[in-house]
């Protein structure tokens, strides 16, 4: 009886569909979090390989070490050449995210984010006598990512900016399809601007962290936050933080900004934080 009725219970699973978390609409989300899926360790130059990531609605006190719900799933396919330069070459390689509404490679598209070959923002230059790369800051043919939705509309895109003598702040304008800046993203500076100012961030009961939020800000200056919305690089644990780096974003969504066109803000502020990773961390492993 009971077998029967177990078999009962997931045919009806099986007709309905999956939970209802993981149908939930996106743009009804008021942020996400997003997990870096791809195991790093060791995996380096032409080991290097394609970066995939877990995406779910933003929750509160993430506990450290524990994986998200893939409600969504970002899928990277990028050339070969340029992801073993990665290390060297930090977000200059051609690359697509496909951000699908589940697990399955052929499940239905949320959105893309993609950009060509470019500069990096700091290519190493030489390698130290202790073996450390040692970079240089560029100002040209900067990364970029351009994010489109499902049918291939082009929502915007997000843009790094280095601007002398502030070079060492990283810095990302967001614009709109009509090449509008909708936001700017930047962590907080001391030092007159010149220096990124971390912040002992509290997550859970006793981990207080340093970490470098990115935070959302109005497009024209002063760039104003917008409330608290950032996109904050969370404490992982000591294994995915520093062996296998499978980092671990929450993204709060700003609020919609008044006479502002914000169509698909939020698809572009997922794409940002993948460019945030791309650039700040991907190449630490």
């Amino acid at each position: 009886m009971a077998r029967e009725i177990s078999r009962g219970m997931m045919q009806d699973m099986e007709v309905t569909g999956p939970p209802l978390q993981h149908t939930m609409n996106f743009e009804d989300c008021d942020g996400v979090m997003i997990q870096q899926d791809t195991n790093m360790c060791c995996r380096c130059c032409c080991c290097h390989p394609n970066i995939n990531f877990r995406m779910q609605g933003y929750t509160e006190g993430y506990t450290a070490g524990n994986d998200i719900e893939p409600w969504w799933y970002i899928w990277e396919d990028a050339g070969f050449l340029g992801r073993c330069l990665s290390c060297w070459c930090p977000g200059a390689r051609q690359t697509t995210w496909t951000v699908r509404q589940g697990l399955a490679p052929d499940a239905p598209v949320l959105m893309t984010h993609e950009k060509s070959m470019t500069c990096s923002h700091c290519p190493c230059v030489c390698i130290s006598d202790g073996g450390e790369p040692i970079r240089c800051p560029c100002c040209c043919c900067l990364p970029y990512l351009i994010t489109r939705d499902a049918s291939g509309h082009m929502l915007g895109k997000t843009k790094y900016v280095c601007n002398v003598p502030f070079c060492f702040v990283p810095k990302f304008d967001v614009v709109n399809g009509a090449d509008v800046p909708i936001y700017h993203v930047s962590p907080d500076t001391w030092c007159c601007g010149c220096c990124v100012r971390c912040r002992l961030r509290q997550q859970g009961r006793r981990q207080r962290r340093f970490r470098v939020p990115y935070i959302i800000r109005s497009p024209t200056e002063p760039h104003e936050p917008l409330n608290d919305a950032a996109i904050s690089d969370l404490w992982a644990g000591i294994i995915r933080d520093c062996c296998t780096k499978r980092e671990v974003y929450g993204v709060k969504f700003p609020p919609s900004i008044p006479g502002q066109d914000t169509h698909g803000s939020k698809e572009l502020l997922v794409g940002t934080t993948l460019l945030v990773n791309t650039l700040m961390h991907e190449h630490d492993s």
